[in-house]
């Protein structure tokens, strides 16, 4: 951050690759801390079972707290694959639920459609593949210093049900805006929410100021300021649809350049295809969700990233279950001795592979549990870092 080659690429995308390799980097980190814990953990776990009925858990326990060198390698593996594991499960479904969000976001709604009347908006609304849908009517205001600005006039009953606010974007709720708009207005003004880059100087909440469209002047009072909003992003205007249309005669705007109406639709997933197969659709589609989403998902950091974890997960995997059998098998190897004085004491050989057996699953259980632990500490501190990086790229 700040460095040479990041101020000469300016506004070029590029992740950090610090940002990449952090989970990875901690991952071992956190298992080597781990081991050093591991021999007192083993002996504490063999002291408090000491007393337990039989032989076989107390005796697999006390010969793992002697001799924790070994044991602790093939932990190191399990618990680094079932970290890795974790994690990289966790970055899927984060990476899948927030480009899904994000798609949404930058769409508008599941489906944005130029409508020339309520006649047409309130047929798209009754079919029955429509979920919720919403009249918007979007325009180009003049602000006090002669700028141009998008203005979006909205039906606050309604707009909450079709666009949301992707996690972690903001702490903002769509439903507090409309909220916000739905209140009444003072006298001679409509509500009105800025972006603060839209907001003239000296200008606060509470506010009142013209703005003109097409042609027609609207005082507005500023009700709120907001740096984010669906399909949007620098300069902006959001204000209710019906207080304005009682101030401008909207149905005007359909055949000039100062708006449009559009019909924002949340559409039922299953029948989300049929729905698109029909005709007045046809060439009235200003933007898809859908198509968002397979632009975010064809994204080659996202995938390489994902696919990278996934990867080491599965080599992990691989290693880990070849050392724990190569251990346990040359560890069974140089016990002879020690088997044969068990034999002697009484020990069948069936209890002796039992005795081996429950060896393997303590070293299984601890390096599973210590992995589970580990990855969900991890996930939980940088998934939402790399979820944002690598589906927000927009």
């Amino acid at each position: 951050s700040g460095s040479f080659v990041s101020n000469r690429l300016g506004d070029t995308f590029l992740a950090d690759p610090l940002l990449l390799l952090g989970p990875s980097l901690l991952l071992v980190a956190i298992a080597l801390a781990f081991l050093r814990v591991f021999p007192y953990l083993l002996r504490f776990v063999a002291w408090g079972l000491r007393r337990t009925r039989g032989l076989l858990l107390p005796l697999g326990l006390s010969r793992l707290a002697r001799d924790p060198l070994k044991s602790s390698r093939v932990v190191l593996l399990i618990s680094l694959t079932a970290a890795l594991t974790l994690f990289a499960s966790s970055l899927a479904a984060s990476l899948d639920r927030g480009q899904q969000e994000m798609a949404r976001y930058l769409a508008g709604a599941d489906l944005r459609v130029v409508v020339d009347s309520p006649a047409q908006f309130q047929q798209l609304a009754q079919s029955p593949e429509v979920q919720a849908a919403s009249f918007v009517f979007q325009g180009s205001a003049q602000l006090l210093d002669g700028r141009g600005v998008p203005l979006y006039a909205l039906d606050p009953e309604s707009f909450d049900q079709v666009a949301t606010y992707p996690s972690g974007l903001t702490k903002l709720e769509m439903s507090t805006l409309t909220q916000i708009l739905r209140a009444a207005p003072d006298p001679g003004t409509i509500r009105a929410i800025f972006s603060y880059a839209a907001l003239p100087p000296q200008i606060e909440p509470g506010d009142t100021l013209p703005i003109k469209l097409g042609g027609q002047q609207v005082d507005v009072t500023v009700q709120g300021i907001v740096s984010n909003f669906p399909t949007l992003s620098g300069r902006f205007v959001i204000v209710n649809r019906s207080q304005l249309a009682q101030r401008v005669d909207l149905s005007s705007f359909g055949v000039q350049a100062f708006g449009q109406s559009e019909a924002w639709l949340s559409i039922d997933p299953p029948q989300r295809a049929q729905f698109l197969q029909r005709a007045e659709l046809q060439g009235q589609i200003i933007d898809d969700a859908g198509q968002q989403l397979r632009t975010l998902q064809s994204d080659t950091l996202a995938q390489g990233t994902n696919g990278a974890f996934q990867l080491s997960a599965a080599v992990l995997a691989l290693l880990s279950v070849a050392a724990f059998m190569l251990v346990h098998y040359f560890a069974a190897q140089q016990r002879t001795v020690e088997f044969g004085i068990l034999r002697a004491m009484g020990l069948s050989a069936r209890q002796l592979l039992t005795l081996l057996a429950t060896e393997g699953i303590l070293v299984l259980l601890l390096g599973l549990a210590s992995g589970s632990a580990i990855g969900y500490a991890l996930a939980h501190t940088m998934v939402p870092y790399l979820s944002r990086v690598l589906s927000e790229r927009y």
